[in-house]
């Protein structure tokens, strides 16, 4: 259960039934989402632990279609896997600067 959500928009794109195309501005926000979370060397998460509540989902939107690549619950970035509904988590190199940029970016 995610308290946040940021979305992925991709300049050019038109997301669900808009006329107007995604400006480079518009999906900036997006861009240094994907950039801050790249920036991270990442650990396995222990298999047993569960995501916890309130965090910040990540979204990635597409034309019409969105679906969610991460989610962030302030400890550990859970990322799609390949089979769905299955999320794998990992510990990040700096939590507290994961945190803080995307939290920024989410407000």
């Amino acid at each position: 259960m995610a308290a946040h959500t940021i979305g992925i928009l991709h300049e050019g794109d038109y997301p669900g039934m808009s006329d107007f195309p995604v400006t480079a501005e518009q999906a900036a926000p997006g861009r240094a989402v994907l950039n801050a979370l790249r920036a991270q060397r990442y650990t396995r998460a222990l298999p047993f632990l569960k995501p916890g509540k309130n965090g910040i989902a990540v979204r990635e939107v597409s034309g019409c279609s969105s679906f969610y690549i991460a989610y962030w619950d302030g400890k550990h970035l859970w990322a799609s896997g390949k089979e769905e509904n299955q999320w794998q988590g990992y510990t990040p190199s700096n939590p507290d600067k994961l945190q803080e940029t995307l939290k920024s970016l989410c407000d």
